[in-house]
């Protein structure tokens, strides 16, 4: 091939009819978007530079050599071909203004300094052109890449809308966003298209292939909900703010997954007996380092808290004492309440007084400041459980659905401290959930009951002779019967929220939605407390509450409450209605009946719908 860089071009070689400037598409058959390329031509020497521009192949005039910009075409391909337009317009101007300057200037240029010039004159422009002060596309043609605009989106949430959001959720919340970013880079579809219905609906399905291919080990619906929410959370922001405007972008709404919660027996964690606290106080085995972790594991058993919060039972600075009636009390506030004022008391008994005590002055071995105190200490903890023979076969379920088999020591962990203390608060000292909240620092009662009670038949009744005895502990025995059963003039709704239930069926039969109402839960805090039962004579006529029947299964089966259901027909039974009791376990086989059923009474009431509507 012959080189052409060497030759000279002159003024008398450049002539206005020597010089060509064409523009070509890549694809003029094809059937999308497609590049338009700048070919220049000055007698023999021919240059082709790619012009960053992109139109569609029927949306061409071969013979302008322009895209079209009016006609029958969408508002997004009209700006996009505007745009270009504009674009080619300024560069056939400005290399016209190139040949002129050649044709009236005195010195001779080479092929290679003429190729050059006119590269930078293209490229100049479209730089100018199609780049902003942030790096991102002004034009249609151009868009930013998902990762660019979910970082700057990020920073914006954060930095300037949520700016009291603690480092380490904001640390939970960039993870999610990298997760996604990575997904985006490995299958190819790092675009702003990637944010949208579309593209959140197609995140989710990958997120679930891999966890079917990863097995155990994959992320069960709840991780998937978790991270496909941050995403969306995300592109909605960016929809409602007028920095993210020129990207079109539109609302999304994610169809969660359904979760599976792991109930009673069948949780991971759960309280340690009586006797198994006993084998961990006297294993007389453990070394100087495992005897510091041992004490802070009973420690966090008697009192309750945390274990993010321990630094703060060592910490004058951050507890205040208190003495009521000859007991002694410690207040802080929890780290994860901090942003709602939320008070945890910690009861100054013997155990807790001693431990508090002995490190006063600090600890050997256990950093309780590090943030990797808590995975230090589960560490320390399953040597200690195997040393102490705590080797127990737990069975238990994951938030997959599988079922596991391990032994004690292998799945141990801090949580089972904070189990251990309210199960035996509830069981053994006879609190309520209500009255526990305060202890461990919960806004209310529904994570205790929710979450941390592990109950059997047994443990109810527990409950129930615990409530009975300190009730009639305060009426005292010189009360009459009579003067007991009267002291509460209301047990429709003293026991079974009757009024608040029959509002919910009203709201019910009106189609609204009553399983979010605070309305709601605290009437179903009320039918399950048992603490009053006793305080009520057999023979009060309860007869209205069969009303109820229908609305307690519905929420029992709404929200998956085997007791709600179980309490409700226990009560009833109480006042001498002659009902069925079942178990937790009957209840259990009654939602499955359900599941079954619902689905095709559904199938059958759309059925006679449409007859209605057509007959």
């Amino acid at each position: 091939m012959r080189k052409t860089t060497g030759i000279t071009v002159t003024k008398q070689l450049i002539n206005v009819n020597a010089v060509s400037l064409n523009f070509n598409l890549r694809e003029p058959k094809g059937n999308k978007a497609t590049n338009v390329y700048a070919v220049i031509r000055l007698g023999s020497i021919q240059l082709k530079l790619p012009t960053k521009c992109k139109v569609n192949s029927w949306q061409w005039d071969k013979k302008k050599q322009m895209p079209i910009v009016v006609g029958d075409i969408t508002e997004t391909d009209y700006f996009n071909n505007l745009k270009v337009y504009s674009t080619l317009s300024q560069v056939r101007l400005d290399i016209l203004k190139y040949y002129s300057y050649l044709c009236t200037g005195s010195e001779n240029v080479t092929v290679k300094e003429l190729k050059d010039s006119i590269r930078e004159i293209v490229l100049s422009r479209l730089k100018d052109e199609d780049m902003n002060d942030d790096n991102l596309s002004k034009s249609v043609v151009r868009t930013p890449k998902a990762s660019t605009l979910l970082i700057k989106a990020f920073d914006l949430y954060y930095g300037t809308y949520h700016k009291s959001t603690k480092e380490v959720s904001k640390s939970i919340e960039k993870s999610k966003l990298d997760a996604f970013i990575a997904y985006c880079d490995e299958n190819g579809l790092n675009k702003t298209s990637s944010l949208s219905q579309k593209g959140l609906n197609k995140y989710q399905q990958y997120l679930l292939a891999r966890s079917k291919e990863l097995g155990s080990k994959g992320d069960s619906n709840k991780n998937i909900n978790v991270k496909c929410q941050a995403i969306a959370r995300m592109i909605n922001f960016m929809v409602g703010n007028d920095n993210f405007s020129r990207y079109k972008l539109s609302k999304v709404e994610y169809q969660a997954l359904e979760e599976y919660h792991a109930k009673g027996g069948d949780k991971k964690r759960r309280p340690l007996t009586n006797e198994e606290l006993e084998k961990l106080m006297s294993c007389d085995t453990l070394n100087d380092r495992e005897k510091e972790y041992r004490d802070l594991f009973i420690l966090e058993c008697n009192a309750g808290y945390r274990v993010s919060d321990t630094p703060k039972l060592f910490n004058p600075s951050l507890q205040r004492f208190h003495s009521k009636d000859g007991n002694e009390y410690l207040t802080i506030v929890p780290q994860k309440e901090e942003a709602k004022n939320i008070i945890a008391v910690i009861w100054l008994n013997e155990t807790v007084k001693t431990i508090l005590e002995r490190y006063k002055d600090g600890f050997k071995y256990a950093d309780v400041n590090k943030t990797h105190y808590s995975r230090n200490l589960i560490y320390n903890l399953r040597n200690i459980f195997k040393k102490a023979s705590l080797d127990s076969t737990e069975k238990w379920i994951d938030a997959k659905g599988n079922q596991h088999e391990d032994k004690l020591y292998d799945i141990v962990g801090s949580h089972f401290a904070r189990y251990t203390f309210i199960y035996h608060g509830l069981f053994d000292y006879g609190f309520t959930p209500d009255e526990l909240k305060d202890f461990t620092g919960h806004a209310d009662d529904t994570m205790i009951n929710d979450v941390y009670k592990v109950y059997s038949e047994e443990d109810v009744v527990t409950v129930a002779d615990k409530a009975l005895n300190r009730v009639m502990a305060k009426v005292g025995s010189s009360t009459s019967p009579t003067q007991q059963i009267t002291a509460v003039t209301n047990p429709l709704n003293d026991l079974f929220a009757y009024d608040s239930f029959i509002s919910i069926i009203e709201l019910m039969n009106s189609n609204n939605d009553v399983f979010h109402l605070d309305s709601t839960k605290q009437a179903i805090k009320i039918m399950k407390d048992i603490s009053k039962l006793n305080s009520y004579s057999k023979d009060v006529d309860v007869s209205k509450v069969t009303e109820l029947e229908q609305v307690i299964f519905e929420l029992s089966y709404y929200f998956h409450d085997t007791l709600l259901y179980s309490v409700f027909k226990h009560k009833e039974h109480y006042f001498g209605m002659e009902v069925n009791v079942p178990s937790t376990e009957e209840v259990e086989i009654m939602f499955a009946q359900e599941d079954i059923e619902r689905p095709k009474k559904q199938q059958q009431a759309e059925l006679e719908e449409w007859e209605n509507r057509y007959k």
